[in-house]
């Protein structure tokens, strides 16, 4: 009798251990499904319901310190291309406030279409199309718009008492090249550079079309100190400098060939400090949306003033009378 007790306890005991084992094993199979289930993230698209009021956000996004801007991307749309590094040069050469609102598909939302910014290009999609499918052909779409950033450096020519940029041109005659040279961190630690660096003081302008909006061009200046990589390339450095902006623009206008002047806004006088600071990008003037019938416009542009431009605790520093 004892026996049989002894048995049958033994059988429920392993009894017991198998229903536990099974509801164990269950329980992580409804674990693994869940997990497997949840759906993952999406990546933000912003959505602006007019061209005006995607413009409006450049020109905000333009005035932002870097900390501020940083601040807005986390945000809003935190896997824009405002943090991915790109090969594609139209792609770099874009000013950051466009980089914080497209995202890492290089789109946005106008109205009820998802627009899709290639090769200095804007297509738009319906709701309804295959977006990835007809991305691959982009030579069988038609383009909307233009974000126009292609890269054309003029001649230097420190003679001339103004300069007129073209759509998607940088000037950038006012440059200084310099040997390693020792500086100070952003903790005031002494810092030895070697090679060869040279200082870039450059007006660039880009223009946004949406061709049934008008347009819209914004002339900026660009801060910035580059390391000589070999091969003719010139690659962006990243010890940190001060950097003490004081110009006026007092005549700089957006025109067409044929004389007309289209309305901007923007300061005649720009004063502005950074210290300790990367390289910078300001946005000086920018355009009202016009149309387009004289042409593509330039900006004729006149300046005086000084960019003091050093690295972190003056070690090597440039004066520069930066008059274009």
């Amino acid at each position: 009798m004892k026996l049989k007790k002894s048995l049958q306890s033994k059988l429920c005991l392993l009894f017991a251990s198998l229903l536990l084992f099974s509801c164990s094993d269950n329980q992580e199979e409804i674990s693994t499904s869940e997990s497997l289930s949840q759906p993952k993230k999406e990546i933000t698209v912003l959505h602006f319901k007019t061209f005006e009021e995607f413009n409006k956000k450049i020109d905000e996004l333009s005035n932002l310190e870097d900390g501020e801007l940083d601040r807005w991307v986390y945000e809003n749309n935190p896997n824009s291309l405002y943090f991915i590094a790109s090969e594609n040069e139209s792609l770099n050469s874009l000013p950051n406030s466009y980089k914080a609102i497209l995202n890492s598909n290089s789109e946005f939302i106008l109205g009820n279409k998802v627009v899709w910014y290639h090769l200095g290009k804007l297509y738009e999609f319906k709701e309804n199309d295959n977006i990835n499918k007809l991305k691959q052909h982009p030579e069988n779409l038609n383009a909307v718009g233009e974000i126009n950033v292609t890269i054309q450096k003029l001649s230097n020519n420190n003679a001339q008492a103004r300069t007129n940029i073209g759509q998607g041109q940088v000037e950038a005659r006012h440059q200084l090249e310099f040997r390693g040279t020792q500086f100070k961190d952003c903790s005031n630690n002494y810092r030895t550079i070697n090679g060869i660096y040279k200082y870039v003081h450059e007006l660039m302008t880009v223009q946004s079309t949406y061709y049934s909006s008008g347009a819209y061009s914004r002339l900026y200046l660009r801060v910035k100190l580059e390391w000589y990589a070999g091969r003719r390339k010139w690659r962006s450095a990243s010890e940190p400098r001060d950097i003490n902006i004081n110009l006026n623009l007092t005549g700089t206008q957006l025109k067409f060939a044929n004389g007309v002047i289209i309305n901007a806004t923007g300061s005649d006088n720009v004063n502005v400090n950074y210290t300790c600071s990367g390289d910078k990008t300001i946005l000086l003037k920018t355009s009202d949306g016009y149309g387009r019938e004289g042409g593509d416009p330039f900006w004729s542009v006149q300046t005086s003033g000084t960019i003091d431009h050093q690295l972190h605790g003056g070690y090597h520093s440039w004066l520069n009378y930066a008059v274009w």
